[in-house]
């Protein structure tokens, strides 16, 4: 056995309580302010899953940070920079109310609803899985100020 399978084989029990408590996580962290984080989540969580070719529901927690109404609100430009959300785990208050923080959030959301949707392109139930996402992120194109 070479050295990638043996780790994977000694890690492979230990992605189920990962799973569990990563998933935790963002669900206790909802305020618009930790949404670097509950992203960085994602995208770990999204990691394991196309690492372990196993399915974990994420698409109803990227739907939800899209959903938020915070986001969906216009806000006055900022003068400042937008924030690289690769190095934020929190949002201040000045970043919140900024458009730039917002459409930063909004790129790296569909940037992994796409990953998401590119990762299970190949399975069977593929379409039972992009279907909803594509309707609500049409809904919330509609019913916010994104598809102004």
């Amino acid at each position: 056995a070479t050295l990638s399978s043996l780790q994977t084989e000694i890690l492979s029990p230990l992605v189920f309580p990962v799973t569990q408590v990563a998933l935790g996580v963002v669900q206790l962290l909802r305020s618009v302010k930790h949404t670097p984080t509950r992203l960085h989540i994602v995208k770990m969580l999204l990691d394991i899953s196309e690492e372990r070719d196993t399915y974990i529901p994420l698409a109803p927690i990227l739907l939800e940070i899209l959903e938020t109404q915070s986001l969906s609100i216009s806000r006055k430009a900022a003068t400042g920079k937008p924030p690289n959300l690769s190095f934020t785990l929190k949002l201040s208050k000045v970043q919140i109310g900024s458009r730039s923080s917002q459409t930063s959030i909004l790129n790296s959301t569909m940037e992994l609803l796409l990953r998401l949707l590119t990762s299970y392109s190949h399975c069977i139930s593929f379409p039972e899985l992009a279907f909803p996402i594509i309707t609500r992120t049409f809904q919330v194109l509609i019913t916010t100020r994104y598809g102004k």
